[in-house]
């Protein structure tokens, strides 16, 4: 398929936004991060994204992506699936946020 770059780009993010499977939320911040896709769009696929770890690719969207440390918490505290405490554990180490605020979702995760 022959096509210019912004035509290919909008067709990949509805077909990430529109994904039942796999990891679109971590596809949303490769896109932006790799392929022009704005950083508002991205924050929006990984805030709605119901499968997949939603709560890493927050984490990477603060740490490579300039998402705020505070939207990225956001994400984490509210993520049901993927690895929470994981993501929670990397903000705290590398972004600043509370070992305080990181007992609490590792607490909340724990089975």
């Amino acid at each position: 398929m022959a096509c210019d770059c912004r035509s290919c780009r909008e067709w990949a993010e509805g077909v990430i936004e529109a994904a039942q499977t796999g990891e679109p939320a971590w596809a949303a911040y490769r896109m932006a991060r790799y392929c022009g896709s704005s950083r508002e769009w991205a924050e929006g696929v990984v805030e709605r994204a119901k499968i997949g770890d939603s709560a890493y690719a927050a984490y990477h969207m603060a740490s490579h992506y300039g998402s705020s440390r505070e939207w990225a918490e956001g994400v984490i505290e509210r993520a049901k699936t993927g690895e929470p405490a994981h993501a929670a554990w990397c903000m705290a180490t590398y972004k600043g946020s509370s070992s305080e605020w990181y007992e609490k979702i590792k607490r909340k995760n724990s089975k």
